[in-house]
């Protein structure tokens, strides 16, 4: 395997180890410009509880930013979103995995309002 495969699975199950246990059987294809990283679904909860808890095992400060991005509608969220480290943007998407950024934040606009 070479190194720079190595980097993006080990980044990929870290970020899936952050978010919770998951299955082979729930695997499906990251959105294109992954560039052919895999992500797992993360078993039971899907959809906005699952994200909500996988931004805040990043912290409170991860949490409050989030919250102020999204408050700030979409290109505050997408700015908020595109600035995170990539075990952060694995571990959303993850958490996540029917949905495309966009649907996230529509479902994190409703959530907090």
């Amino acid at each position: 395997m070479r190194v720079g495969r190595r980097i993006v699975a080990g980044a990929v199950i870290s970020g899936i180890m952050l978010t919770g246990s998951a299955t082979l059987a729930n695997a499906q294809q990251a959105d294109s410009r992954a560039a052919g990283v895999t992500t797992l679904s993360v078993e039971g909860e899907q959809g906005i509880s699952a994200i909500i808890r996988a931004i805040k095992k990043f912290g409170a400060p991860v949490w409050n930013k989030c919250v102020t991005a999204v408050k700030g509608g979409w290109h505050a969220f997408k700015k908020w979103y595109d600035g995170l480290p990539a075990p952060v943007r694995w571990a959303i998407r993850a958490a996540s995995p029917a949905m495309d950024l966009y649907e996230i934040f529509q479902a994190l606009s409703q959530a907090i309002g």
